[in-house]
């Protein structure tokens, strides 16, 4: 007797498991967000050439010509369109934009973290 009562009662704990895991699959599957609450990543679109001649038309010190800077953002991960910091295509994309601000320091602050070094903070 005692046996059927813990066979049914393992039986019931693993049907309401499996329901709470399909469940939380769906709801993952269907959800723009992280398991842990936080945005997904929005993949970086922009190519290394558009990225290049916005660059040199902004902050054209950053690379010596459209070619290198080319070679150079070819190293580059390409990151997520929120990345503000990291070794990505996506941080510098960010700071160049950053970097065509109005604001009258604008270029100064923004233009290094676009280029090939990542001025300390795209690194």
């Amino acid at each position: 007797m005692m046996t059927r009562a813990l066979f049914a009662l393992v039986l019931a704990f693993s049907v309401a498991c499996s329901s709470d895991d399909a469940a939380t699959d769906t709801a993952a599957a269907t959800d723009s967000t992280a398991t842990d609450g936080t945005p997904s990543c929005t993949p970086v679109s922009v190519t290394c050439a558009d990225f290049c001649t916005a660059s040199m038309a902004t902050c054209a010190a950053n690379f010596a010509d459209q070619a290198a800077c080319e070679t150079e953002c070819g190293a580059w991960d390409a990151g997520c369109v929120e990345d503000t910091s990291g070794d990505t295509l996506g941080c510098r994309d960010y700071h160049l934009g950053a970097a065509g601000g109005t604001a009258a320091t604008a270029t100064g602050t923004h233009c290094p973290h676009a280029g090939a070094d990542g001025g300390g903070i795209c690194i």
